[in-house]
């Protein structure tokens, strides 16, 4: 029997209120099994499952696997679980390695764990590091975020996206994937559908020139203004929007993740009281055949 086991869905809610532990050092992963619950609620069918050693809630250790487009792993361990998910990393069969795999946001309290595994491994699993991305993980308090105030120029309205947004969307996210769109696109699709996204659109045509997503990790993602419209504030305006709307409406914190040296980005967060809180690390592996 694999060392980890799919972890029934009723139990979701107890592996989550675990990580309220030292608030908010694991908030995004709280907010990821939040949002997890959250999509599995409303569509069952979603290729979404977490796993924890030999079915243990308690074990301080899960992986979850999304396969709804490509194969995206979460990993977690409490810093005394380090042991227990360097185990079942080497002994599960749970992971596929025959295709583009991304690791999200792995917290720098065990990175060094999966960073060791991939080391010792890549030969014998027969895959290399396509990419390894540090990154900024940006925090705002539901508290803070409620006292957001929204004003739209006069130009302009507020909308929340659909999927028929998402073809322009897709075309100026430099993360889409170039040899199977179709994959990224539903990514992106499933975000708009499952969770929400706003745009902002010139009254005039019913332009759209800027917008956010409410991310698979139940933070924001996505933020992109049409190049000709930046500069104005638009970015700004249309994280504020959303991330007002989920305190009210949901009751959510709001976060983000940036990655390093992405100067404008970071200083927008910062404008906006975010605080930079932790430097977690998004890896990409292949398999070795298709390294080059």
């Amino acid at each position: 029997m694999d060392i980890l086991q799919p972890l029934p869905l009723n139990e979701w809610k107890i592996l989550r209120d675990s990580l309220k532990r030292d608030w908010p050092t694991y908030s995004y992963y709280y907010y990821l099994i939040n949002n997890s619950i959250k999509w599995k609620t409303k569509d069952p069918q979603f290729k979404l499952q977490i796993y924890c050693p030999n079915s243990d809630v308690n074990a301080g250790t899960f992986i979850g696997i999304s396969t709804q487009a490509w194969c995206v792993v979460y990993l977690f361990t409490f810093k005394e679980s380090k042991d227990l998910l360097r185990r079942a990393l080497n002994e599960t069969k749970v992971i596929g390695w025959n295709e583009f795999t991304l690791f999200s946001a792995v917290h720098p309290h065990f990175s060094d764990v999966f960073e060791k595994f991939l080391s010792e491994e890549a030969e014998n699993r027969n895959i290399a590091l396509q990419f390894k991305s540090p990154t900024g993980y940006y925090f705002k308090s539901k508290e803070e975020c409620l006292k957001i105030e929204v004003s739209v120029p006069e130009e302009c309205e507020l909308r929340h996206l659909n999927e028929s947004h998402i073809p322009l969307i897709h075309s100026l996210w430099p993360h889409r994937s170039e040899d199977e769109p179709e994959k990224s696109t539903e990514f992106l699709a499933s975000m708009v559908r499952l969770n929400r996204g706003i745009g902002l659109f010139l009254k005039k045509g019913g332009v759209l020139v800027s917008w956010i997503i409410h991310f698979d990790w139940g933070g924001l993602g996505m933020l992109e203004t049409i190049e000709e419209h930046k500069r104005k504030g638009y970015g700004k305006l249309v994280v504020k929007a959303m991330i007002k709307e989920l305190a009210e409406e949901e009751n959510l914190d709001s976060f983000a993740f940036v990655v390093n040296k992405n100067v404008p980005s970071e200083k927008l967060f910062e404008s906006l009281g975010y605080k930079r809180l932790l430097n977690p690390i998004f890896y990409g592996t292949i398999p070795k055949l298709n390294s080059s």
